[in-house]
């Protein structure tokens, strides 16, 4: 199977279908920042201030994963949007990668593993939670080149 025959079978493995819910349109400032998100869409007994709060704290960590990025690919940007499972415990029990015109597997990847290693407030009462949240992924332009 050559390269890009590989990429299109994992596409369809880690892309939903076109049937999924519609997203928020991004936030959008005059100045791109390397990391932007949008509010999630929820489904199920979790806190969306609580989610929203935990999500923005990693926005470090979801910055590094695209900086270690652009050093190979200096022109990389666009959205990743994930869907994740916010389980009894309050920790993400599955993280995927829903939508995204963004295709680097390696950022994909790193995104998926910092959401996994957050923990929110428990859903109440016992229950599940599920989570889609878009990132936007775009290179800071600066204002001072010439």
């Amino acid at each position: 199977m050559n390269g890009f025959a590989w990429m299109v079978f994992f596409l369809r493995l880690v892309v939903s279908p076109a049937s999924a819910e519609p997203l928020p349109e991004p936030v959008h400032s005059p100045k791109p920042v390397p990391v932007s998100t949008v509010e999630p869409l929820t489904k199920g007994l979790c806190d969306r201030d609580d989610i929203a709060a935990v999500v923005r704290a990693a926005r470090q960590d979801l910055h590094e994963c695209y900086e270690m990025r652009l050093e190979s690919l200096p022109n990389l940007g666009g959205r990743i949007t994930v869907r994740f499972l916010i389980g009894v415990s309050g920790r993400v029990d599955r993280c995927g990668i829903v939508e995204a015109d963004l295709i680097d597997i390696e950022l994909q990847e790193c995104v998926s593993n910092v959401l996994l290693e957050l923990e929110f407030l428990e859903p109440r009462p016992k229950g599940l939670c599920w989570v889609r949240w878009p990132f936007v992924f775009s290179v800071e332009e600066d204002s001072n080149d010439a």
